[in-house]
């Protein structure tokens, strides 16, 4: 069931900021920075009540900040005129 799954949520999440939990299983373990709050497959999640709101987000500025490194759409519309170009 998960493999069928997409990290949309993740990518999501990371553009708006916000802290992520996922389950490391395929797709989540694609693009997976530090930042990101993960769990084995067969891990409760109960550790997230162990994690404040400070710390939360603060995960969510710094997955943010990632996000925007590795798939910021102005980089990425530079290099397709660049092809364009050529």
């Amino acid at each position: 069931f998960t493999k069928n799954k997409s990290n949309l949520k993740v990518l999501e999440a990371a553009a708006k900021g916000c802290a992520v939990a996922v389950t490391k299983t395929p797709p989540y373990t694609d693009w997976l920075p530090d930042s990101v709050i993960t769990f084995e497959p067969n891990e409760s999640w109960n550790r997230l009540k162990t994690i404040s709101k400070k710390q939360l987000i603060e995960r969510g500025e710094a997955l943010h900040q990632q996000h925007l490194k590795e798939y910021d759409s102005n980089e990425a519309a530079k290099v397709r005129f660049e092809l364009y170009k050529k």
